[in-house]
């Protein structure tokens, strides 16, 4: 009997837990400019440096006026205004909400950045008690994504790269496509870690697999491109002309490739399988 190899690409979020933060390509417009600043900030608190409070400051502020504030007259109507509405339920007590708002300010600024519908909000929830049990908010902090008025819970990293991918993904963008060196190297900024997928054409039952996984799992980012060179930009290590699929992670082991073994995807778990070998 063939030997049958599993492994579950929904724990591939566990392998990102030591992530470092992404660095968002954009076009040089005031959201992107927002975001430069607020990451800015970050990479001068990582090398710890002096921060400027006061321009720190202006830079969360900015990103925060993205965010609509929402109270008990306007939380329902809302939700039933957009399409696409993510929501942060906080109080001002809760430590944990303190910390998640400027990531929170910063995912916004990144998805309109890029482009998406997506509106953003927030919800005191200890001072409008009955706006926050009208859509769902039951803790603090609670991070809520309405579509079409469908309520999806967030229990991902409080990071605004996690929080970015997950909302594309929810919102119809499970995979990013690339198709040239340059747009590689720049998604390589973003220092993430991702699953890469090599494919002559976009099509047949291997990509629809791939495309399943992408979609199922809700916390790594899945990338595909049909250019045997944009690949390699991507995982130095690819020797298939036609398909790949590879993890990259930011950690020592930073390559790791699925070899002959495929994605397949079950309904439950995604699983590597011999029987389903890549060619």
């Amino acid at each position: 009997m063939r030997a049958r190899w599993a492994v579950t690409l929904l724990l591939l979020a566990v392998l990102a837990l030591t992530a470092s933060a992404a660095r968002l390509d954009l076009d040089d417009d005031d959201d992107s400019g927002v975001l430069d600043e607020l990451l800015a900030i970050d990479e001068e608190a990582e090398r710890g440096g002096l921060l400027d409070a006061e321009g720190a400051g202006e830079a969360v502020r900015r990103a925060q006026s993205m965010v609509l504030a929402l109270d008990n007259d306007n939380a329902r109507r809302a939700v039933e205004d957009h399409a696409e509405l993510l929501l942060l339920g906080y109080a001002p007590w809760c430590e944990r909400s303190a910390q998640l708002m400027p990531r929170f300010a910063e995912a916004a600024a990144a998805l309109r950045a890029m482009g998406s519908a997506v509106a953003f909000a927030k919800l005191d929830g200890e001072r409008y008690p009955k706006a926050a049990a009208a859509v769902g908010v039951k803790g603090f902090p609670t991070v809520l994504l309405f579509v079409n008025g469908t309520e999806h819970a967030y229990h991902g990293l409080h990071t605004k790269d996690a929080i970015v991918t997950w909302v594309r993904k929810k919102t119809g963008v499970p995979i990013i496509r690339l198709q040239s060196k340059d747009s590689a190297e720049e998604f390589l900024k973003k220092d993430m870690t991702f699953v890469i997928g090599l494919f002559k054409n976009f099509e047949g039952a291997d990509h629809e697999e791939f495309v399943k996984a992408a979609t199922t799992d809700n916390e790594v980012q899945f990338v595909e491109t049909s250019d045997t060179s944009v690949a390699k930009v991507l995982f130095p290590g690819i020797t298939s002309e036609e398909k790949f699929v590879g993890l990259v992670k930011s950690e020592p082991e930073k390559f790791e490739k699925f070899g002959k073994y495929f994605v397949k995807f079950t309904g439950e778990k995604t699983q590597i399988t011999e029987a389903n070998m890549l060619g």
